[in-house]
């Protein structure tokens, strides 16, 4: 797949990692790691990005808070779901551009 140009980093979605299982509710998801036995719990907005990553494809942070919030997104916010990409990525979630 080939990730639009630019500046910014775009992230995409693992759709369904073979070593990960999901619970997902209204207030947020449990993730649980086959692997290290390790449980994760995602707030509602985690949730809500790695939903819309994996409904929408690929986007950079602005992009994803976009498509949520529909509107252009601040910088502190663009700040807030890239620190959310990072730790989805950390759970082996999603990937960047550079991955």
């Amino acid at each position: 797949m080939s990730l639009p140009q630019g500046s910014a980093t775009f992230w995409c979605a693992l759709k369904e990692p073979a070593d990960k299982l999901e619970a997902s509710w209204d207030d947020g998801s449990v993730i649980y790691d086959l692997v290290d036995g390790q449980f994760t719990a995602l707030n509602p907005t985690s949730s809500a990005v790695l939903q819309n990553l994996r409904d929408e494809g690929c986007a950079s942070a602005e992009g994803v808070g976009e498509r949520l919030f529909g509107e252009k997104i601040s910088s502190e916010e663009s700040a807030n779901l890239l620190q959310i990409l990072e730790q989805l990525k950390h759970l082996g979630l999603v990937r960047d551009g550079a991955t």
